[in-house]
């Protein structure tokens, strides 16, 4: 009987130690499981983070490119008005001396010509018919002219 009595009992730690066995191959596998689901869901948190760093990106890079685009529009619209100044500007003619000063045109505001000889040659008033006969009455040298 005590012979059996311990042929059970070294059955039972047999199987007790094959249980044990098993188990810890069953955790480590549970436990290589909830590693590899770790990794792979930090992977997909880092994977997630970077993402929202270069759309953040994107976006400055969006915000500094519209703010050039319209910098550019600017000095465009700048550059196109300076070219229609010149334009306008080199329809411009002076009138000479000589024929400013044989025209009427030229400055008829003033009483004296010397003041208004001193104005631009491209300066004109209009000029009243009574203020013309006047300014042809008072001028002795007027009619050399």
């Amino acid at each position: 009987e005590k012979d059996s009595f311990m042929l059970q009992q070294k059955k039972l730690v047999e199987v007790s130690d094959e249980v044990r066995e098993a188990t810890n191959r069953n955790s480590n596998v549970d436990l290589d499981k909830v590693r590899l689901r770790r990794s792979s869901h930090q992977g997909a948190i880092d994977l997630y983070n970077r993402s929202v760093v270069l759309s953040r990106m994107v976006e400055d890079a969006k915000r500094h490119a519209e703010q050039a685009k319209k910098i550019a529009e600017g000095n465009a619209k700048i550059a196109r008005r300076a070219q229609e100044y010149k334009e306008k500007m080199d329809l411009v003619v002076e009138i000479p001396k000589k024929l400013a000063g044989q025209t009427l045109l030229h400055s008829l505001r003033h009483f004296h010509w010397d003041k208004s000889n001193i104005l631009s040659n491209a300066h004109f008033h209009s000029i009243p018919f009574h203020v013309l006969h006047r300014m042809i009455d008072t001028q002795s040298d007027f009619q050399e002219r």
